[in-house]
């Protein structure tokens, strides 16, 4: 409580100071520089909690004294405890979402235009909307801007995001380059080719059931499934090594764990294991044949005494991630981010484009992703 109490604190304080009193077609603004960023109306009080409501529409641009502005960034705690705000529709002019800018909102739904580039801490904290699709220009976002969402079900990602994949309909945020589960939700499948599960990744799914940790996946981050009050079935994949501190806190129905490894997971939190003996009752732990013993004297391991052995059945086919595809207008993504990095080339007529140790070529009107 304490902790929750010291948050609201902070955000109204951040809230307070991002406050403005332009209001242009009924939308509050403050201007730096040449840019309009979008903030909160007025100063901490009820009746401007409830001041942005049903469907709320951003310009790409404003005019103020004669002079026109990009609306490029949504600022601190713009729609903060906006609960009768049910849409929101950005332009793509768009660049920034700031921290707690949608916090506690009612939408029912969001989308991250193209031009968004980054998402600060806490943005869509506490609002349980049911579908999460990104653009193709997300680079950066804290995890804690869209995770803890117990109503989310649907996640997808542009095809031509270079940094994130939802995989195949997997319904999930994959990092490209690291191969991490970022974020998952209620009816998440883990592609085989994911090494990691993220912290935080299905922080309060409670719909969340069942999971599959796939082969290839070798850690398994703090507070992973934290609060995912209804998952009863954990398989746990033979390459799974660790396993960090809270990672199945608060799974009160979790009844059935399955490890295909020989050697058991190390918890991060030692004896904690799979949370609070007296909140979380295990009924069967299903371990490769000969490996019981093992299991039964190891640390995190030993409290237990439900273990059968199996047989473990071969891994499942291995999954492709999907390549980058983008079509025409999309071909801009290319230097948008770290231009310095970027290097051009031209090679029998193709231009190759060095870019944050991916290199990208245009044929025509296409672009491909090696």
């Amino acid at each position: 409580m304490k902790r929750k109490l010291l948050l609201f604190l902070a955000i109204a304080a951040t809230v307070a100071l991002q406050a403005s009193d332009i209001c242009i077609d009924g939308i509050y603004y403050l201007f730096e520089g040449d840019e309009a960023v979008v903030t909160y109306k007025g100063a901490i009080h009820y009746e401007d909690m409830e001041y942005y409501h049903d469907t709320v529409v951003i310009p790409s641009s404003v005019v103020y004294e004669s002079k026109t502005y990009p609306v490029t960034k949504i600022g601190d705690g713009a729609f903060w405890i906006c609960n009768k705000l049910t849409h929101v529709v950005l332009p793509t002019s768009v660049k920034v979402i700031g921290t707690s800018a949608f916090y506690g909102a009612g939408l029912k739904e969001v989308i991250i235009p193209d031009g968004v580039d980054s998402i600060a801490s806490y943005a869509f904290y506490d609002v349980f909307y049911k579908k999460l699709t990104i653009g193709k220009g997300l680079r950066v976002f804290a995890i804690s801007a869209i995770s803890g969402n117990s109503m989310l079900a649907k996640i997808e990602i542009s095809p031509c995001n270079p940094y994130y994949t939802s995989g195949d309909n997997s319904n999930a945020i994959i990092d490209r380059q690291t191969k991490k589960l970022v974020l998952g939700c209620e009816n998440t499948t883990i592609p085989t080719y994911v090494t990691s599960i993220g912290e935080s990744a299905f922080y309060y799914c409670s719909g969340l059931k069942s999971i599959t940790i796939p082969q290839n996946v070798v850690t398994i981050g703090a507070g992973a499934f934290d609060s995912c009050y209804k998952l009863e079935d954990v398989i746990l994949g033979r390459s799974v090594q660790s396993i960090g501190s809270l990672a199945f806190n608060l799974c009160v129905w979790l009844t059935n764990i399955t490890c295909y490894s020989s050697k058991p997971p190390v918890f991060e939190d030692g004896d904690y294991a799979f949370g609070d003996e007296e909140e979380i009752y295990i009924e069967h732990i299903y371990v490769p044949k000969g490996s019981k013993g093992t299991y039964k004297t190891t640390i995190g391991w030993e409290n237990y005494d439900c273990y059968d052995e199996i047989t473990i059945p071969a891994d499942a086919p291995e999954d492709v991630m999907p390549p980058v595809k983008c079509e025409e207008t999309d071909l801009d993504i290319i230097p948008a981010n770290n231009k310095l990095s970027t290097r051009k080339v031209i090679r029998n007529g193709r231009l190759f484009l060095y870019n944050n140790e991916h290199i990208y070529t245009i044929t025509g009107a296409k672009l491909q992703f090696y």
